[in-house]
């Protein structure tokens, strides 16, 4: 277990002759399941007869630190975070569903020409930035200018903080929340001053709003609907902003996914201008300002990107989807007891030779086209007569990067908008030329990135190396 990688080398191989495989993790016995027909009952039941409550609220009161008094609030609703109360449950009014809403709620500045840049310092910081100032405005960057470097400093704590670690094992890492959750509960007092001093005048504008957005606005407004402490409510933004346990992922689980979208966009210069051709389809310019901006809608539907995207979730993203089984449940010919602990690991599925493999392109291999097909083109005028066509359908037991079921991400629209109009803008504002990879430290690496072993099972794994570029602004 010193290895998180190795041990699911291990249960993967194990899965081979079998479709369930049990192991005793402590105290908790587990057993593992893969395969589409295995994982798509386990995401059918989700939610239903497989919750995952318990696990939040441990990882809510190690890594978010609510306060003891907000989490029993919330172990008090037992009707799940679904849309549809589980058995037993559907009695307790909309109003009432504590964690229902709990749950469910970049432009580049300054760039001189050839210059060089690390590709994935740049992105973490340039687009939490812009993330965290799209959700809660930048007076939270201005009074806390190391906001940014703690909240990666926070990441890297935040599996640790998870396993609930006693203190004095742990003090870096509890430090880090704390400093973290001070400067949240700093900027929320401020709102709430603001919101005093003018009476809580009515907001008509996201520019009137002191919260930032209408999405933070109502995130505090619930919190205080059922009487949080400023401590709770603090780190119910702190947490937004990590993005973690099924919370909307603002940051630790996009930017990852983004980074080596461009990174692999950045390694094929025949990619990059494929890519950069595609997107520019989806650019408007203003006919007066000449002001040129992203159609979202239409950027979100162009099929190679989309697959990029895709591709790029599905290479990276290790997440064990973990439930427990509220009553006896039958899975590939096996009966599991109730009150076991059922995980599903992505990276097993993700990865799977029979399913995503292809004669030219294994399973394991970053492959841009793999998600899309080529059909006649329904415009007479497209020179080739073909066109392409993202596709993903029928591989809800095989792909499931953001859960599924009635745990299924509510951030995940906003992630995947996120995230390609951030590869937009890179491919279609910048010639960007590589120059070399590096190790983190910034040494020189004699391989390109591989995904750091440290995150396995974690969620988004970030690349254990640096893309060293240079580029050049266009517009």
């Amino acid at each position: 277990m010193t290895s998180k990688k190795r041990f699911l080398e291990k249960i993967e191989k194990a899965l081979l002759d079998s479709p369930v495989v049990g192991c005793q993790l402590g105290p908790v016995k587990v057993y593992f399941v893969t395969g589409e027909a295995s994982v798509s009952t386990v995401l059918r039941e989700s939610s239903i007869n497989l919750i995952s409550e318990q696990w939040m609220l441990l990882i809510l009161k190690n890594v978010a630190g609510y306060t003891d008094g907000d989490l029993a609030k919330l172990a008090v609703d037992e009707s799940g975070i679904g849309k549809v109360p589980i058995p037993g449950k559907e009695s307790i009014l909309a109003e009432k569903r504590i964690c229902i809403f709990s749950m469910r709620h970049l432009v580049p500045s300054k760039f001189a020409s050839g210059l060089k840049v690390s590709l994935f310092d740049f992105v973490r910081r340039e687009m939490a930035s812009a993330s965290v100032c799209s959700v809660v405005g930048k007076h939270i960057l201005n009074r806390n200018p190391d906001f940014i470097d703690m909240l990666w400093g926070y990441d890297g704590y935040a599996e640790s903080l998870a396993f609930g670690l006693p203190s004095w094992l742990n003090k870096k890492g509890i430090k880090v929340r704390e400093d973290l959750r001070a400067m949240c509960l700093g900027w929320y007092e401020e709102v709430e001053q603001t919101l005093s001093k003018n009476d809580k005048i009515k907001i008509n504008s996201e520019a009137d709003n002191p919260f930032g957005s209408q999405l933070s606005k109502e995130l505090g407004e619930w919190a205080k609907s059922f009487d949080f402490s400023k401590e709770s409510i603090a780190s119910v933004y702190m947490f937004l902003f990590l993005g973690e346990a099924q919370q909307i992922s603002l940051n630790t689980n996009t930017i990852p996914v983004c980074t080596w979208a461009l990174m692999e966009i950045i390694s094929d210069p025949d990619l990059f201008r494929a890519t950069r051709a595609e997107v520019s389809q989806a650019l408007v310019t203003h006919p007066t300002s000449g002001e040129r901006k992203f159609d979202i809608q239409k950027l979100a539907s162009l099929p190679l990107i989309q697959s990029i995207y895709t591709e790029s979730l599905r290479l990276h993203l290790s997440l064990n989807l973990t439930r427990t089984a509220l009553k006896d449940i039958a899975i590939a010919g096996y009966t599991l007891p109730k009150g076991c602990t059922i995980q599903a690991p992505s990276q097993i599925s993700h990865y799977e030779e029979a399913v995503w493999g292809t004669p030219d392109h294994r399973a394991s291999e970053f492959w841009a086209y793999r998600h899309v097909k080529s059909s006649k083109a329904r415009d007479a005028g497209t020179k080739s007569g073909h066109t392409l066509e993202y596709s993903i359908s029928g591989r809800a037991g095989s792909f499931f990067p953001y859960g599924g079921g009635g745990y299924t991400c509510p951030g995940r629209n906003f992630a995947k908008q996120e995230i390609l109009l951030a590869i937009a803008m890179i491919v279609t504002r910048f010639d960007v030329e590589f120059i070399e990879w590096t190790k983190l430290d910034g040494s020189p690496s004699q391989r390109p990135a591989q995904n750091d072993p440290r995150y396995a099972g974690a969620g988004s794994v970030p690349p254990d190396r640096e893309m060293k570029v240079r580029w050049k602004r266009l517009w």
